[in-house]
């Protein structure tokens, strides 16, 4: 098991990942660290700031911190789970943009024509420009770890919004349908 994670470890990886911002890491470093001195405490406390989500600190304190950075990148949440790999809630620590970021899985690009497809899907979507799609912005490789970065969009997908309440009255499933035909 991993050694139990002290405050100036908590405090190193949480400027090495990005997920505070300069100042918040110097606020935090300068005046918080000092006074609360357990990095448990301090984890509260930035959750509570809003400056931390709690799949940031769980991903921390399951000694995962370091994934949670790619590139430009800064994951926030898990928002779901495909064929193709994980959506996060992702914000660009460089534009302060908060985005959608597809991490593709591993073992899928073990086929170089998932790749490719991954890749001509990504470049399909850039072309699009439409107040019904999704827009695509981004897609790298950190690492080996190949993701693709998109237009965050609040709100629940229309999948959970039919298992949550059942199906749609007819009027707003016929206008779902008339806006995904439009994009």
């Amino acid at each position: 098991s991993m050694p139990p994670l002290t405050l100036t470890n908590l405090l190193a990886l949480l400027k090495q990942t990005r997920v505070l911002s300069t100042e918040q890491w110097s606020v935090c470093n300068k005046e918080l660290a000092p006074q609360l001195k357990d990095p448990r405490a301090l984890a509260r406390a930035l959750v509570q700031r809003g400056w931390l989500t709690t799949f940031q600190v769980n991903e921390i304190f399951l000694g995962r911190g370091n994934t949670l950075l790619l590139g430009s990148y800064v994951l926030l949440e898990k928002l779901g789970e495909g064929g193709m790999g994980q959506v996060f809630k992702a914000r660009n620590w460089k534009l302060g943009q908060v985005v959608a970021l597809k991490l593709i899985r591993k073992e899928k690009l073990a086929n170089e024509s998932t790749l490719r497809r991954f890749y001509r899907e990504i470049r399909a979507a850039a072309q699009l420009e439409d107040p019904n799609v999704v827009r695509a912005y981004d897609a790298d490789e950190v690492d080996g770890t190949h993701f693709f970065v998109m237009e965050y969009v609040e709100g629940k997908d229309l999948a959970k919004l039919v298992k949550e309440k059942g199906p749609l009255p007819v009027a707003q499933a016929v206008d779902c349908l008339r806006q995904a035909a439009l994009g």
